[in-house]
């Protein structure tokens, strides 16, 4: 990933010229002296209002967007009743960050009114700056200003924290800012592609572009569960035995597997008792290169660089692809022979083996119940996850708190449990665990967009542990370290082979 710290940003700065000037400006100087570039009307537009195509020229090639409103709603786009500055904001919405500054509520309520006694034309612009800037509040985080002197130089301080804010919490996307020539990240790929090898092998892991993508989101989530489950459960796990570990595809799995190296096999004397066998190439690369710990690909083939997930799975398998459903229904008879015979060769693993899973969602409330629990998007990663659960062997999925309700999509997502199997039986049935890790402050993206409050319900603990104990699941390890924790929750089945003593 590129050092945020060497990345130039754009900024585009939308806003009313006529109340605004100094503000903007303070806004602009500030994005100069943070050594970024910005953009606006103030520094490229020559006429009283320039060209939509112009602005969204200029818009395409930013990288934030920062709204500042005052107390005029400003001119309107030729083709309707819409100013440039929310004009501006729709073009943006979904895709770059935004950062909306307003002015503060006091001093806006005395200046429309001015506003309207100046010019009574401008009230129907007034209802629509209101409704504008409720957007604004209900759709992401403001902060206010004065339009003083004081109150301006104080944006700029805002707009510092902000920015900083904003990087931090990495709402940046992958392509976003500037990087010099001369940087360490330019100059490692140009040695890259003087070798051909590393060139080669570089350009087969752009191939798994999807689990690429998902490492970013949920990161924070992601990163505290895999953190807090070693934690938490290494010394249970070497005390009962389960020194044999799968990890299965997916990004969150790298993230536990990251953890595993750093945690557990670096403190661990005996760190030659661990045996691994995974089927996410990320994993597999990761501890070959830094750890000398037993590890083996399962199933032993090369991946198929058509899945997107860097994900190992059976030759022949793509030839049993099915679309998703539409209406619950089991296996196919081709497809129960391959998952069959897929978790006789996992139970011929050691018998002290714990599978590391997760999935793309797991979804709580869906009215049709073949459709509820564990959901994924691929036709192979449903048949092998298949696998897994109906060894009977202990498996730990991992998700996101984001994740925890996420809805079952027909005809895009593939249930793991069928009508022949369903979910209720495979919960009573088989040793299942949850960890699921969250972020109060949901400072990480996540896949689907969701609205705020939504969010906020997902990362909250108290009801992750009520959805968990609907499912049956016995808590056996929650902790909160600030804004952040993780829950840890098994079935009985579970905790006979783990016991929580």
């Amino acid at each position: 990933m590129i050092s945020e710290r060497k990345i130039k940003l754009e900024f585009f700065v939308g806003g009313t010229r006529r109340d605004l000037s100094d503000a903007s400006q303070k806004l602009i100087d500030t994005i100069f002296k943070a050594k970024h570039i910005a953009s606006g009307m103030e520094l490229w537009a020559g006429g009283i209002n320039p060209l939509k195509a112009d602005i969204t020229k200029h818009l395409e090639q930013c990288d934030v967007h920062i709204v500042v409103l005052g107390a005029r709603y400003g001119e309107y786009i030729p083709e309707g009743k819409i100013s440039f500055t929310e004009w501006e904001y729709q073009q943006s919405e979904g895709k770059r960050p935004i950062l909306a500054f307003l002015l503060e509520q006091s001093e806006f309520d005395k200046e429309r009114v001015k506003v309207i006694k100046e010019d009574p034309n401008e009230k129907d612009k007034i209802e629509a700056l209101l409704k504008f800037r409720e957007k604004l509040r209900k759709d992401r985080i403001c902060k206010e200003f004065n339009n003083t002197e004081a109150g301006i130089a104080e944006l700029g301080t805002k707009c510092v924290n902000s920015i900083n804010e904003m990087i931090n919490q990495k709402e940046l996307g992958d392509d976003a800012g500037w990087v010099r020539a001369s940087s360490q990240e330019v100059s490692t790929l140009r040695q890259i592609s003087k070798n051909k090898f590393l060139e080669r092998e570089l350009k087969r892991m752009r191939e798994f572009s999807t689990v690429g993508e998902r490492v970013t989101l949920d990161e924070v989530s992601k990163e505290t569960g895999a953190k807090i489950f070693w934690e938490t459960m290494m010394s249970k796990i070497r005390r009962h035995g389960y020194m044999n570990l799968f990890f299965e595809s997916g990004s969150t799995l790298s993230y536990v597997s990251d953890r595993f190296e750093e945690y557990v096999l670096k403190n661990d004397n005996h760190a030659e008792a661990w045996h691994i066998w995974t089927n996410n190439v990320f994993t597999l690369l990761q501890l070959m290169l830094y750890t000398d710990v037993d590890i083996r690909r399962f199933p032993p083939f090369a991946p198929d660089p058509e899945d997107k997930y860097g994900a190992i799975f059976p030759r022949g398998w793509h030839l049993l692809e099915a679309r998703p459903p539409l209406k619950p229904r089991n296996l196919h008879d081709n497809e129960k022979i391959a998952v069959d015979k897929m978790r006789d060769d996992l139970r011929n693993f050691n018998e002290k083996t714990l599978f590391l899973a997760t999935t793309s969602g797991w979804d709580t409330n869906n009215v049709v119940l073949p459709f509820q629990g564990p959901h994924v998007g691929s036709h192979p990663n449903m048949l092998f996850k298949r696998s897994v659960f109906t060894t009977r062997r202990p498996v730990v999925i991992f998700l996101s708190a984001d994740k925890l309700g996420d809805p079952f999509t027909k005809g895009i997502c593939y249930p793991i449990f069928v009508p022949g199997l369903p979910l209720e039986k495979a919960l009573q049935d088989y040793p299942l665990a949850l960890c699921v890790g969250y972020d109060k402050l949901m400072r990480s993206p996540t896949r689907r967009i969701l609205d705020r409050e939504v969010r906020e319900n997902r990362n909250n603990p108290s009801n992750i542990i009520d959805i968990l104990a609907k499912l049956n699941f016995n808590v056996i390890y929650g902790e909160e370290k600030g804004d952040t924790g993780a829950i840890i929750a098994g079935n009985s089945a579970f905790e006979k082979l783990l016991p929580n003593d």
